[in-house]
């Protein structure tokens, strides 16, 4: 979810060829927690197995599950 502000939420959990990894370090979350970042978010794109999120500089992050090629990089887990 993206907030009138700019501030990312997410709620729920990336997989692996294990299964569930977790949106954070302590797992799935049943609720949306905010993702902290620096910079304004402005657009957001998710998919089974990657997010999104263009700043209003035109910075592209992303995150998801490497082995599928869904993000180009290995998971990295959100601290929260």
């Amino acid at each position: 979810m993206l907030t009138a502000e700019g501030e990312l939420h997410a709620c729920g959990t990336f997989r692996d060829a294990n299964g569930s990894i977790g949106l954070t370090e302590k797992g799935p979350e049943k609720t949306a927690i905010h993702i902290p970042c620096d910079k304004r978010i402005v657009k957001i794109a998710s998919g089974a197995d990657h997010v999104l999120a263009l700043t209003e500089e035109g910075h592209l992050y992303s995150v998801g599950e490497w082995l599928k090629l869904c993000a180009s990089h290995k998971v990295v887990l959100l601290s929260g």
